[in-house]
């Protein structure tokens, strides 16, 4: 295997990737790797067989719900030529047109809401608008309840609702449209319910139960970034006795690299 492309989708969109796989008769794996506005990683791969995608996945989401979540990240990419499987649920595979179609009016729809919604971790509040005398449909009525339970950000519902980006935005947009939503000029300082998860995780996951419980006495959602910084040096000794020095400074660099977006 060899990878044979990469680069970013900041610089070339995926409609025009898909186009480029299919006009070279690629076979491999399309990788992708992107992380979200609070430092939480993701990725996603597309398969083409002489060109032709035969399936889609971005976390939760398969075929077209994938290629509109990796539509709209910023993520690098990576082509690797290898020989392709063809299976009784991939055999048929994906229409290019599409596929590119798709990519292309998500993108567009994506660039169109972040006007309106610039950024992920702008805080979505509830107006205390009276909802008996509106319509909802079933996604708005559970996008409402996550805010009303608590002012949250944009990232935070993306995180909470299994959905791609764009339909988060769009059930956003159409909440302020009715009046029920606002989004406020301030953004999320501090740690947010999605960035503690995924570093409670990450120290876990390489520390045992007595790294994560280390972090969770010493961190905690809403913690400012000056509070992190001050209490990060008594962490990293807590677990340079528990898993070594260079584990410690892997950890503290990884805290750092997500509390400052």
């Amino acid at each position: 295997m060899a990878a044979s492309l990469t680069g970013s989708l900041d610089s070339v969109a995926l409609e025009a990737l898909v186009s480029l796989m299919h006009s070279m008769a690629k076979s491999g794996v399309l990788s992708f790797a992107w992380e979200d506005d609070n430092g939480v990683s993701h990725s996603g791969t597309i398969t083409v067989y002489t060109g032709i995608p035969l399936q889609a996945e971005a976390g939760p989401f398969k075929g077209k719900l994938a290629i509109e979540a990796i539509a709209t990240s910023n993520s690098q990419f990576v082509f690797t030529s290898e020989n392709v499987k063809i299976t009784e649920a991939t055999k048929k595979g994906m229409d290019v047109q599409e596929i590119v179609d798709l990519a292309q009016k998500t993108l567009d729809e994506w660039n169109q809401l972040r006007v309106v919604i610039p950024s992920m971790r702008k805080i979505a509040r509830w107006t205390n608008f009276d909802i008996s005398s509106v319509t909802l449909s079933g996604q708005e009525f559970n996008i409402i309840t996550l805010i009303t339970k608590k002012g949250c950000s944009i990232q935070d519902l993306l995180d909470n609702v299994t959905l791609p980006p764009v339909e988060v935005l769009h059930i956003v947009k159409s909440l302020m449209d009715k009046g029920l939503v606002a989004i406020d000029t301030a953004e999320v300082v501090g740690i947010t319910d999605a960035q503690f998860k995924a570093l409670m995780e990450s120290v876990s996951s390489f520390t045992g139960v007595q790294g994560g419980e280390i972090f969770r006495k010493r961190f905690h959602v809403g913690m400012s970034p000056k509070e992190c910084a001050e209490i990060l040096p008594e962490f990293q000794n807590e677990i340079r006795r528990l898993a070594g020095a260079a584990m410690a400074t892997k950890l503290v660099e990884r805290i750092q690299s997500i509390i400052r977006k």
